[in-house]
Parts: structure tokens; C-alpha cells; sequence
């Protein structure tokens, strides 16, 4: 077989560049069998342009996109996303359970560092003990990638008000306060004894 040749056999199925070709009546497993090895063959596929990209930086440098467009017919944008995912989640950090969308969500997740001034800022460090603690998590409650993407923005808001508060121990996140209001009709005071409940402690103020 030429290496410009694709010949793939699983059970009733030979797989070609230009499609499947049916070699044998399928059963209903096998038709869902298949169906997993194509999910699988794509999510490997993004997996395996990223690691090739990896890789292409030594020979190529700033030229690497460019080649890559070439070879794969892929935008850049595509192409560094790609990359960076394939980059920052090492193999042996990737869940086999868990589909490429859910890896690159975790992906952008960093630590919070402090700064010589003694203030807190987010680093560009992976938080990689973060990234384990999420994929833990989506994979035993099986959550889809949209649970998991708001899961990760919650813990970034909840990053962002640590820092502001350790920043800013002065500054309070909630303000509680019971101004001295008149009463209205029906309250349990009315306007004209608030001279005389109230006005005897401390002046009222009117609503406008």
C-alpha cells in the first residue's frame, strides 16, 4: 500500500479517503462501535495535530503556522489553539474519558502569585493541580463541556474577588446600612406618630 493510501478495517467496515465501503451486513453494536472509533479518530485527530505543531516549532520557528497551513489546509487561529492545548496538557495529563473541548477548557486555568510590591495578580502559570482537580470532577459526574466551562468561570470569579480583597483589605464587597426612614401608611408607625416613636431618638428622613 502507497503511503497516500488509507485503508482501515473494523468489523463490517473498511474506511477509505473517500468514505466507508460496507464489506458485510453490520449489527447494531457494531454500527455503535463504529460510531465511538469515529468520535475517537477526531478527538485523536486534534491531539495529533497539536503534538505534530509541538514538534514542528523546532525545525520551522515563526514559519511553523505557515508550513502547517500548507500541509493541512487549516487557519492559524485553528492551528495555535491546537498548539497551545497540545503544549500546556501534556500526554500523560489528558483523560481519555473526557473529549478535547473539555481539556481545553481547564487549559487556561493559572495560578495566583504574588507580585514584589507584596500585591496578588494571576500568573501565566498553569495551575495544573486546578486542571487535575476539574478533570477529576467532569469525569466521575460525566459532566458535559458546558458544566464544566461554568464550573471554571465561577472559580475565576472567585480568583478575581480574592485578589481584589487581599489588594484592597480597606474595601469591604458588601455594605450593610438601615437608614432612619419615615414610615408610610400601613406601616406599623404612621407619619404622625414618627414624632413621637421616632423623632424622640433620632430625626427621620424622607424617601425623595
Amino acid at each position: 500500500m502507497s503511503t497516500t493510501e488509507l485503508d482501515l478495517h473494523s468489523g463490517p467496515y473498511r474506511t477509505t479517503f473517500t468514505g466507508i465501503e460496507k464489506v458485510r451486513e453490520s449489527t447494531p453494536a457494531e454500527w455503535e462501535g463504529y460510531g465511538e472509533v469515529l468520535r475517537r479518530v477526531d478527538e485523536a485527530k486534534q491531539w495529533a495535530i497539536g503534538d505534530w505543531l509541538v514538534d514542528g516549532k523546532t525545525h520551522y520557528g515563526d514559519k511553523l503556522y505557515e508550513k502547517a497551513a500548507a500541509v493541512l489546509g487549516l487557519d492559524e487561529q485553528t492551528l495555535r489553539q491546537f498548539r497551545m492545548l497540545a503544549d500546556n496538557m501534556p500526554l500523560l495529563r489528558r483523560r481519555n474519558n473526557l473529549t478535547w473541548g473539555h481539556h481545553r477548557e481547564v487549559a487556561s486555568l493559572k495560578t495566583i502569585r504574588e507580585r514584589e510590591d507584596g500585591q496578588l495578580e494571576l500568573s501565566g502559570e498553569t495551575d495544573y493541580e486546578k486542571i487535575e482537580e476539574f478533570l477529576t470532577w467532569a469525569e466521575k459526574e460525566k459532566a458535559s463541556v458546558r458544566d464544566l466551562r461554568e464550573k471554571i468561570r465561577k472559580h475565576k470569579d472567585d480568583q478575581r474577588r480574592y485578589i481584589d480583597l487581599a489588594n484592597a483589605p480597606e474595601k469591604y464587597a458588601v455594605i450593610y446600612a438601615d437608614p432612619p426612614w419615615q414610615y408610610t401608611s400601613g406601616d406599623q408607625h404612621t407619619d404622625e406618630s414618627q414624632d413621637t416613636v421616632i423623632g424622640d431618638h433620632y430625626p427621620s428622613m424622607q424617601l425623595r
